[in-house]
């Protein structure tokens, strides 16, 4: 259902949270309206960076928990990258485990593992800014 509530009045709305709280069938839904999915959404599952990401419970608790995923991704990859430079420094410096070939061999290594890992999706805001008009209209 695509947004199934955007011509509905009240009445429709009701009736069509209580269908689809009593259905069997899984119902693929795309809303704007969140009062909509927190009564009718048991789980939902986020397409995002070509991967599905899939979260139990109505939508509140798919908030919180997307912001607390996004949170550990971000502490992810900022890890990671330290770990990158640290491992460029200790290669660079030549002691330690890069002392040796098969260290030097290893550190290459897990450097291209975290390289590849995947990056967090960068969250896009736009924002509009209309001019005042240069006139006011009459109603």
């Amino acid at each position: 259902l695509d947004e199934p509530t955007n011509h509905l009045d009240l009445d429709a709305v009701i009736w069509l949270q209580s269908y689809l709280n009593t259905t069997k069938q899984t119902t693929l839904l795309v809303s704007h309206d969140a009062h909509f999915l927190n009564c009718v959404a048991t789980d939902i599952i986020l397409l995002e960076g070509c991967q599905l990401h899939y979260f139990p419970g109505d939508f509140d608790s798919f908030r919180r928990r997307h912001a607390s995923y996004v949170a550990e991704q971000r502490r992810k990859a900022e890890s990671a990258h330290k770990e990158q430079h640290k491992l460029h420094a200790a290669l660079n410096k030549g002691d330690g485990a890069a002392g040796t070939k098969a260290g030097r061999k290893a550190i290459k290594e897990r450097i291209e593992t975290l390289q590849s890992a995947p990056t967090p999706t960068k969250e896009y805001r736009v924002l509009f800014d209309f001019p005042a008009a240069a006139r006011r209209l009459n109603p």
